[in-house]
């Protein structure tokens, strides 16, 4: 929302400007009403052509954030996720796809819950991995109960969901808590509108 309202203030900003500097073209080099006023229809063409294209792509950016619940035993968490599709994460065992949650997620849940019981450590998986900065790393993961993920058009229902858990936030503003494995939310997986990826 901030950065659409920084892009309003600078078509605003410019197209002061650009009036400002139509009309002392005017004064100056004796321009007519009739060309000022094509200048001035084309110059207002692409500020909203550029408005409707900012506004789409911050459309289309909100559109890969989405609300989703973490279950795990009492344990039910719920918070935006977003779907990055160069995550290609997957459990080396189970063959799972891996969806990132920040430790910091679960630290405020248990203050919140009064001191919930830690994960089962029957649940516990070394999840390893390779990122752009950092060739080779281990994470610790989790096999959880159920993944919900709300898309506006369906409820995706992912059973046994693996999560691995990041020391550090998976967003530096908090504008979202999970990074999702886009293979949860491949098409075609069945006919119905809950799928069941992860537990093939």
């Amino acid at each position: 929302r901030k950065g659409y309202i920084k892009v309003i203030w600078a078509v605003c900003v410019v197209s002061v400007i650009l009036g400002g500097s139509l009309g002392l073209l005017q004064k100056w080099n004796g321009m007519g009403d009739a060309s000022l006023f094509k200048v001035s229809a084309l110059s207002l063409f692409f500020s909203f052509g550029s408005r409707i294209m900012v506004k789409k792509f911050f459309l289309t950016r909100q559109q890969l954030v989405y609300p989703v619940t973490l279950i795990d035993d009492e344990m039910e968490i719920q918070m935006l996720a977003l779907l990055d599709t160069g995550n290609g994460l997957i459990e080396p065992i189970s063959k799972k796809p891996v969806c990132l949650v920040g430790k910091n997620v679960f630290e405020e849940n248990k203050a919140k819950e009064g001191g919930r019981k830690e994960f089962q450590p029957q649940k516990f998986r070394i999840i390893p991995y390779h990122s752009v900065g950092k060739e080779k790393g281990i994470l610790s993961g989790y096999e959880m109960d159920r993944l919900i993920i709300d898309t506006d058009e369906r409820k995706v229902i992912i059973e046994k969901p693996m999560i691995g858990i990041s020391e550090v936030p998976v967003s530096g503003n908090g504008s979202y808590q999970m990074i999702l494995q886009p293979e949860l939310l491949r098409e075609g997986v069945n006919e119905n509108d809950i799928k069941n990826v992860a537990a093939r």
